[in-house]
């Protein structure tokens, strides 16, 4: 007759199950997220990152930081704060930022740098009212800005061709945009379609823009994704190589009124 395993004879395995925090919601409040001195240390930044700009256009007609996907000026104040938060993570690092927060500076100053920058405040809003206010029966202006600003939202026989244009580009850069997605190997990119009727730009930036694109279809052709990701952070410090050594010249001719070399244009 089989008989049963005494008390003493059987084993127990013991499962230790961690506490959650009282409060989990504000505990990850604390770790991410928006907070009240990333919003400052943006906004503190604004006037010096605004005075960079708008001292280089008006003054040395060079250095256009806001004509770019990348406002160059955003990136170089970033690093240089990632940087000097590098140092205050060794020695204090209850006060160093977080990745969030550093995030929500960057955001903050692209913002601003957008706003204040070529074309915008000081181009594009007194030249709105611009048509309309100087508008005299002769000049026929409030008709002509009427047909070629409000063309958008006004579908009247004067402005039939702008509407049909916009309509056609508008679906063959959606037409690209699909293929791209649903064809890794694609050769061309929507964004390409759409900033290169911009020459004021693009004219400066195309022989740049063709050799990166040549560099990236040879390595996913003979490398494969895995190569493309090793070599992702050779190409982005390049980018922030030359936005680092640019930048620097900037500031050299702003503070000593010198002739250097000039960044990007």
């Amino acid at each position: 007759m089989k008989t049963l395993p005494s008390v003493s004879e059987v084993s127990y395995d013991i499962y230790v199950i961690p506490k959650r925090p009282k409060d989990d919601a504000s505990h990850q409040s604390k770790q991410f997220g928006v907070t009240f001195r990333a919003i400052l240390i943006g906004i503190l930044l604004i006037p010096p990152n605004t005075y960079f700009i708008m001292a280089n256009h008006l003054r040395y007609w060079s250095t256009l930081p806001t004509t770019m996907s990348l406002i160059y000026n955003v990136v170089i104040t970033l690093t240089l704060l990632t940087g000097l938060n590098f140092l205050v993570k060794l020695f204090l690092p209850r006060f160093a930022l977080r990745q969030a927060e550093l995030l929500t500076i960057y955001v903050i100053l692209s913002l601003s740098s957008a706003i204040s920058g070529h074309d915008m405040m000081q181009t594009v809003i007194p030249t709105i009212p611009n048509g309309f206010w100087f508008a005299t029966p002769e000049n026929e202006w409030h008709w002509r800005c009427h047909f070629r600003c409000g063309s958008s939202i006004c579908f009247g026989k004067e402005n039939g061709f702008w509407v049909e244009q916009w309509v056609y580009r508008f679906f063959r850069v959606f037409r690209i945009m699909v293929r791209k997605v649903s064809e890794p190997m694609f050769p061309f990119h929507p964004t390409g379609y759409a900033v290169a009727s911009s020459m004021w730009t693009f004219g400066w930036l195309w022989f740049s823009v063709f050799i990166s694109w040549t560099a990236k279809n040879l390595i996913l052709r003979f490398g494969g994704i895995r190569l493309y990701h090793r070599v992702m952070p050779l190409f982005l410090g390049l980018i922030l190589g030359e936005f680092m050594v640019g930048g620097a010249w900037v500031i050299v001719r702003l503070i000593w009124g010198v002739s250097v070399y000039s960044f990007y244009r």
